[in-house]
């Protein structure tokens, strides 16, 4: 011992000895527990000083006597594991890895336990004993229980000094990394830091970063991210991949995933169940649906994300037709529809405007699945769209749990089917329930006074929206609120609304007004417009075409001409008209100037003998 812990034992023992003299054991029986307390700390204290120099002589390393922080002096044991004292790090770390015998889990969970209930981890370190645990098993509990990025960062500064950092099987580093990426309260920035500032991290680490930044506002990360990942030599595995294409979905970079399926191609996960699901997503979200087939046809086995994928991209991408195929074929392979599929061809049939289809669907939904709220709500949302508001209408009223969007598709539907009253009057009973309005709502309402021309109450549940539910309108409300304008012929209104906006139009709201401009031959406030539109969309036939008719209904043939002119010098191509009538649930489509339908001869008879007789009875 030195000289100082001897100055520092004799001193206790001395004053114990003091207290002793001036203490009787009758009057103050405590001060005996007392006593004896403060000569077992002042034992243990000589003792743990012993263990610590022993270590540091070991190692090669002394430490310093100034460098421990001795708050409070306890044994730690299954009862009181809660109690910790602050200890400086590298004492910290040095007592616990030169342990004699492990503790057992219930232990280390303890002694964990008081990291949540704080936001120090210095206020919460375990206090050094004669059961010492081992640093990277405390590092990585203390790491499970960890709830903000400052604690992340304390536990950090540990695992650097013990030399944690740069492990040969680098468990720490994977842990903080994914903390870091994935976890709510993470930093993506400081994660990446981690992964450049360590040697040869592992493959999972890079996994990590990848899909956390294929989920953020920068997923361009992640490919960065991935390349710096192929120069240190680490391979992907079927982890990478998927997150790779989720990034590429939504850059909606379509030659940047083309090349990541080539890499793919070269890897033993090129047949990965996963990987190629995500990959058909990718193709099919950015409207190569070709290559998404191509990759579905050399699947050797298909799970019902696939199809999903499928016929989800055929619906959104317009192939209705192929979206309705595939569904055909999923029902003679073995494997089952789900929620999503149904979600999915109930909008096709919406789109369509195809209640047979619809009807089709709601029986394999009685048959097959359990109602639920989001099954009922495209329900109702498709017989609403296809002009069966009746069947909407006690299909809703049948639903027993209805949430916002419920009430929303069956307001909207009676909007635009012009049941402007019923849609009011819901919108009265929706807030006598316990349940608020949302956006689309509010669009709801807004059609349903614009189809009737209620410009006074349109503004009202406008402003509603704003004051009192504190929604903030999206472009397609102002579009709404155009339209309403417009409908009704106040144009000057309908332009300085416009005006007045927030944010800055697009075009179609530009579109909205011009429409109107033409139907109510408004040339002064079309021309204003017009020139507006072709500056957001210059290379846009249809705003050239409503330009001319709008002069053309005003008589003015020069301006006709020169747009007419504009086009041929663009080499613009007017958009072939189309329409669809659905008739025992087929859907037939009938373009501008084709006459290939086979029933086309009877057809063109059929409407002479409609237009003879309209004119006999006017």
């Amino acid at each position: 011992m030195r000289n100082n812990e001897r100055e520092i034992f004799y001193s206790t023992f001395q004053t114990q000895q003091g207290v002793r003299k001036q203490t009787s054991l009758q009057s103050k029986p405590k001060s005996w527990f007392k006593t004896l307390f403060r000569l077992k700390v002042s034992i243990q204290y000589m003792t743990w000083r012993k263990h610590w120099r022993s270590a540091a002589d070991r190692s090669n390393e002394i430490p310093s006597s100034k460098s421990p922080t001795i708050k409070r002096l306890l044994p730690v044991n299954d009862t009181n594991a809660g109690n910790f004292i602050s200890l400086d790090p590298a004492i910290f770390g040095r007592g616990l890895s030169h342990a004699s015998s492990p503790r057992d889990g219930n232990m280390a969970s303890r002694l964990c336990g008081g990291l949540t209930a704080g936001s120090e981890i210095s206020e919460h370190q375990p206090c050094i004993s004669k059961h010492p645990i081992s640093i990277k098993r405390l590092c990585l509990s203390l790491l499970q229980v960890c709830a903000s990025m400052k604690q992340l960062k304390q536990i950090q500064a540990h695992v650097v000094v013990c030399g944690l950092l740069h492990d040969q099987q680098g468990f720490v580093l994977q842990e903080l990394v994914r903390l870091c990426s994935l976890s709510p309260f993470g930093d993506l920035s400081h994660s990446l830091l981690l992964l450049n500032q360590t040697k040869n991290p592992r493959s999972s680490s890079w996994n990590c970063v990848i899909r956390g930044f294929s989920g953020s506002n920068t997923p361009i990360q992640s490919i960065l991210a991935y390349s710096r990942m192929l120069r240190l030599s680490r391979k992907p595995n079927n982890l990478t991949f998927p997150f790779l294409f989720k990034a590429c979905t939504n850059l909606r970079a379509v030659e940047g995933g083309q090349q990541i399926h080539a890499q793919l191609a070269k890897t033993l996960y090129a047949t990965d169940i996963y990987s190629q699901n995500s990959l058909i997503h990718f193709y099919s979200s950015c409207g190569e649906m070709d290559d998404a087939a191509q990759v579905f046809d050399n699947m050797p086995s298909r799970t019902v994300v696939s199809w999903n994928s499928m016929i989800h991209g055929f619906i959104r991408n317009g192939y209705f037709d192929e979206g309705v195929h595939f569904f055909a074929r999923m029902r003679f392979s073995d494997v089952e529809a789900d929620e999503v599929t149904i979600v999915s061809l109930l909008s096709a049939a919406a789109k369509l405007g195809n209640v047979s289809l619809g009807k089709l669907v709601h029986c394999y939904i009685e048959r097959r699945l359990a109602m639920n709220v989001h099954l009922g709500t495209s329900l109702v949302d498709m017989y609403a769209k296809c002009g069966a508001v009746n069947v909407a209408k006690k299909l809703f009223d049948r639903i027993s749990e209805k949430n916002v969007w419920t009430w929303s598709a069956m307001i909207l539907g009676l909007a635009v089917n012009s049941l402007t009253e019923d849609a009011l009057q819901l919108f009265h009973e929706m807030k006598l329930v316990p349940v608020g309005p949302n956006y689309v709502t509010f669009l709801g309402l807004l059609c349903a006074c614009s189809h009737s021309g209620l410009v006074k109450e349109g503004c009202e549940y406008f402003d509603l929206m704003r004051n009192e539910y504190g929604i903030e309108p999206t472009m397609i409300h102002y579009s709404a609120m155009v339209d309403l304008f417009g409908r009704c012929g106040q144009l000057d209104d309908a332009y300085n609304f416009i005006r007045n906006m927030p944010v800055e139009p697009d075009a179609v709201i530009w579109r909205t007004l011009l429409g109107a401009c033409c139907i109510h031959g408004n040339v002064r406030i079309g021309e204003k417009v017009s020139k507006e539109l072709l500056e957001i969309e210059p290379d846009r036939c249809g705003n050239y075409v409503i330009s001319s008719n709008m002069y053309a209904e005003a008589g003015l043939w020069e301006e006709v001409a020169d747009i007419r002119k504009a086009m041929r010098s663009g080499r613009f191509k007017k958009m072939i008209g189309a329409s669809t009538v659905e008739l025992e649930g087929t859907v037939h489509t009938f373009m501008s100037g084709d006459n290939s339908h086979p029933s086309c001869k009877q057809i063109q008879e059929m409407l002479y003998i409609v237009r003879c007789n309209l004119k006999d009875e006017i």
